[in-house]
């Protein structure tokens, strides 16, 4: 919901005309664009998967694991598109292929958040499919409710 929420007010900024023509097309879009999208839906999308994991496998996954990836995803998205914010209001434009060298600390910053979110993303995917082999198995009420 934080995520989300971060993605909305810079909307606010979108839609106010004097900030608009000066971050328009620029890379202060493109992170407005997934603090929406992946920290809308993505991130939702993880925690239903791990809600409903017990349900679907019948196994349970190493809790421990979920809460790390959870963290790394966390960091990783941020460090990868925060500094997408502060490239895009320092003019940085969209679709170029070479860029001004003062954007190269904050685009080095993005593309190691990306690699700690591409690890994130895969953690689930490992600790998922090793539980349907070596899992706990799951109770009719895995939650406890």
């Amino acid at each position: 919901i934080g995520l989300f929420t971060m993605g909305g007010l810079t909307g606010l900024f979108l839609a106010a005309l004097g900030i608009d023509v000066h971050v328009t097309d620029t890379y202060f879009v493109i992170a407005h664009f997934h603090y929406i999208m992946v920290g809308g839906m993505v991130i939702a999308y993880l925690g239903g998967m791990h809600f409903w994991w017990p349900k679907i496998s019948g196994r349970m996954y190493p809790e421990f694991w979920g809460k790390l990836a959870a963290m790394i995803i966390f960091i990783g998205f941020n460090l990868t598109f925060f500094p997408q914010f502060v490239l895009g209001y320092l003019g940085m434009p969209r679709r170029y292929w070479q860029y001004s060298p003062e954007f190269q600390i904050l685009n080095v910053l993005s593309t190691a958040g990306a690699t700690i979110l591409a690890v994130g993303y895969l953690l689930p995917m490992v600790y998922f499919l090793w539980s349907m082999r070596y899992g706990k198995l799951a109770d009719e009420n895995p939650w406890g409710a």
